[in-house]
């Protein structure tokens, strides 16, 4: 939909439960407003998790938006020599991670995600 409000509603009425969202924006710096909106429409009634952040800016937008959580993909990707060892086994272009990679959780980002949360 693209009345932010409007979806809210219909989701809510569907029975969802919970929004994944950063506001209509690529980053959620950038829909900070519109989730702030979403916020305080739902009310309660779902919740609304605000993701696509840098760790840097987690204590203001959680004060901005007025949300007591946030969604972080707090991976790298390290790539895997043992897939390209045997070359007759091939699983797809389409995967994810792509093939001879895989992802592990960050540590650091982590850390500085929960760092900052506390500043």
């Amino acid at each position: 939909m693209r009345d932010p409000e409007a979806g809210l509603e219909k989701l809510v009425d569907l029975g969802f439960r919970r929004i994944l969202t950063t506001g209509r924006r690529a980053q959620i710096e950038d829909g900070a407003e519109t989730v702030r909106r979403i916020v305080s429409q739902a009310r309660g009634r779902i919740e609304i998790l605000p993701g696509g952040m840098v760790p840097r800016n987690v204590a203001r937008l959680v004060a901005e938006i007025g949300c007591d959580q946030i969604h972080v993909a707090a991976h790298i990707r390290r790539s895997d020599p043992s897939s390209r060892e045997n070359a007759e086994i091939f699983f797809g272009a389409a995967l994810y991670p792509p093939e001879g990679s895989y992802d592990v959780i960050d540590r650091g980002f982590v850390q500085s995600v929960h760092r900052v949360s506390r500043a």
